[in-house]
């Protein structure tokens, strides 16, 4: 159990740290100026139970 909180915890906090990085990129693509593409989320990020 305790191995699946630590999982879980490091999960929520790489979802966390690429939600904020997409927050950032977005408020400069709102600024109308050129921007790079989006953020690509981090590799240890496991994106299965969103799709």
């Amino acid at each position: 159990m305790d191995r699946e909180l630590t999982i879980e915890r490091e999960q929520r906090r790489l979802l966390v740290g690429y939600v904020l990085e997409l927050r950032r990129w977005a408020r400069t693509a709102e600024a109308g100026t050129r921007v790079d593409p989006p953020p690509s989320p981090p590799a240890e990020l496991d994106l299965a139970p969103w799709l």
